[in-house]
């Protein structure tokens, strides 16, 4: 429980240090998608919805990964957002399928 509330703060922190002070803070809200979609498979949805928040949030705001010529990033990013969103429907069903 605590590592979690953990991991959640730090990513808000990572959020707001990246669209203001600190640009490349970015990359830890990326590696919170994984983090978020490992919590999503693993029924801990609350969490897992709370990161994806602030990672999406992130990702939107951040002036590193808005630029139209960094194509590349763009593709990474967005795949890293469907395997966070993946993970957490996985998560989903798998909630549902247990107690339906």
């Amino acid at each position: 429980m605590i590592s979690s509330i953990l991991v959640v703060s730090i990513s808000l922190f990572a959020t707001w240090m990246s669209v203001n002070l600190y640009t490349p803070a970015i990359f830890f809200n990326l590696f919170c998608c994984l983090i978020s979609a490992w919590y999503g498979y693993h029924g801990h949805l609350n969490m897992a919805l709370a990161l994806a928040f602030f990672n999406v949030l992130a990702v939107l705001m951040s002036p590193l990964l808005v630029l139209p010529e960094q194509k590349t990033t763009t593709l990474m990013v967005l795949l890293l957002l469907i395997a966070m969103f993946s993970g957490i429907a996985a998560g989903v069903h798998k909630i549902k399928t247990k107690s339906g």
